[in-house]
């Protein structure tokens, strides 16, 4: 499999698709949750009920092939915790060190933004971030930037932290913001991923929803034709493609 090719493409992806809260114990800095109480429960008994219900309705999945990345929605758990755990599912059953959830871009002038907490916490306990693999990357491009404000009230890595505790799923993360998703940035992401993990098995996945607010049948129409560009690992096919989608007046809210 290209890995290159396909990472750049889910980093292309994500873009269709202030002061925050943090803790200092110890010696370690923890991210607080920003959206317990609003993208889903903020009652650990109560998110543990809901994920678990997510993920019993979702069948055995059992893929074709090798997988090292995937994509699954970031909105608020009534409206897409459904189709988020059939991902989370999916992934219980890959063996894999670190995490990289890749969110939404900033439109700010940079390659990337990670996060220089020790952890991010949940209301059912806390995940580790792997900050020596996210040093390494910062090491290897300056436009891959620590930025704690950035993602201080930021939804998009938090959603999907929960269904990993749930699955009971042990492993460190790495969470990104893209600064300014150009061809150019996400090559330079996917490089500095590649050569920063070394040896080490990562696995990437894209939070992205896809596309805002169209009916569902233009919706399921407009998502199934980027799911199977995807698919290709043709990145310039998929730029050209998301292009044209941008410019198409008959789908609204897209």
């Amino acid at each position: 499999m290209r890995i290159k090719p396909f990472l750049s493409m889910i980093m292309i992806l994500l873009p269709l698709v202030g002061e925050g809260y943090w803790s200092q114990c110890n010696a370690e800095e923890v991210r607080l949750p920003a959206v317990a109480g609003a993208f889903y429960p903020g009652s650990a008994n109560e998110l543990r009920r809901n994920i678990k219900a997510y993920l019993d309705r979702v069948p055995e999945i059992k893929a074709a092939g090798k997988i090292f990345a995937a994509v699954a929605p970031h909105a608020g758990y009534t409206y897409s915790g459904g189709v988020a755990a059939y991902t989370h599912k999916a992934l219980s059953t890959i063996d894999f060190h670190t995490l990289i959830i890749i969110g939404h871009d900033t439109h700010q002038n940079a390659v990337a933004f990670t996060c220089p907490a020790d952890y991010f916490q949940t209301p059912l306990g806390k995940v580790p971030v792997d900050r020596e693999m996210m040093a390494r990357m910062h090491a290897l491009n300056g436009g891959i930037k620590a930025n704690w404000a950035i993602h201080a009230r930021e939804h998009t890595v938090e959603v999907h932290l929960p269904f990993l505790q749930v699955l009971g799923r042990p492993c460190k993360i790495i969470p990104i913001l893209f600064g300014n998703p150009t061809r150019k940035n996400c090559q330079i992401l996917a490089d500095a991923i590649i050569r920063a993990a070394g040896g080490k098995r990562v696995f990437v996945l894209a939070s992205a929803d896809m596309s805002h607010y169209p009916p569902y049948d233009l919706a399921y129409k407009v998502d199934k034709s980027t799911l199977e560009v995807l698919k290709s690992l043709d990145v310039e096919r998929l730029f050209t493609h998301l292009t044209a989608q941008e410019r198409e007046a008959s789908v609204p809210n897209l």
